[in-house]
């Protein structure tokens, strides 16, 4: 089922990118930079369409598309829209989408809107992917680091909050993670184990002594 309506088909071409479907991109091994500002363009205004499932299908290929490291942070703030104006953000359907794209798109120049995503506990999973952008975020805003050390008791993200901190070698955070090392969770349980190896071997970086 093609859902790209013919005009954005006509605006990819004229940017050198042609192809019949936006998920012609989503499938493809091949880079396409300059179909990106197109892309971001069609999902500024995806409202702007009338609401049907080949419209959702057209946001959901869109999202995937910009899934790319060439899009960031050029993507980013499109994609962040989107969790104000999709119909349903919460969970592991389109949200779920977004927030994987924002793993990959988001720095440091949205952090502010980043966090308040992953602290809306509302949201549930589809915030488990964004939490990839945050080592790239915390290397110019190091403070937010606070804002996923207090989400280690949201079961929703636990997971992906414990890999993070352990990738970012929080010494702070060390005590709360090593409870999590014998949770029934086999992920929690597992990135806790890994998270505690990364912190240790961060404090013996920072103090050989």
């Amino acid at each position: 089922m093609i859902v790209t309506p013919q005009e954005m088909s006509a605006d990819l071409a004229r940017s050198g990118v042609r192809v019949r479907d936006v998920w012609d991109l989503v499938n493809t091994s091949d880079k396409y930079p300059a179909a990106v500002p197109v892309l971001i363009r069609w999902l500024d205004r995806i409202t702007d369409l009338p609401q049907t499932v080949e419209r959702e299908k057209l946001r959901e290929g869109i999202i995937r598309s910009l899934s790319v490291s060439y899009a960031r942070p050029a993507a980013a703030q499109a994609i962040i829209n989107q969790f104000r104006v999709m119909p349903d953000p919460k969970g592991l359907g389109a949200g779920w989408v977004a927030g994987n794209a924002l793993g990959v798109v988001a720095d440091h120049t949205v952090a502010d809107e980043v966090i308040e995503i992953l602290l809306d506990r509302s949201l549930g999973r589809a915030r488990e992917m964004i939490f990839e952008a945050i080592p790239r975020i915390a290397k110019r805003r190091p403070e937010v680091v606070l804002s996923v050390r207090s989400l280690l008791d949201d079961e929703a993200v636990r997971p992906f909050v414990i890999a993070t901190l352990g990738r970012l070698g929080d010494v702070e955070s060390r005590e709360q993670i090593a409870a999590y090392v014998t949770s029934d969770h086999l992920l929690t349980s597992r990135n806790a184990a890994v998270a505690l190896k990364r912190i240790d071997a961060a404090r013996t970086q920072r103090d050989p002594s």
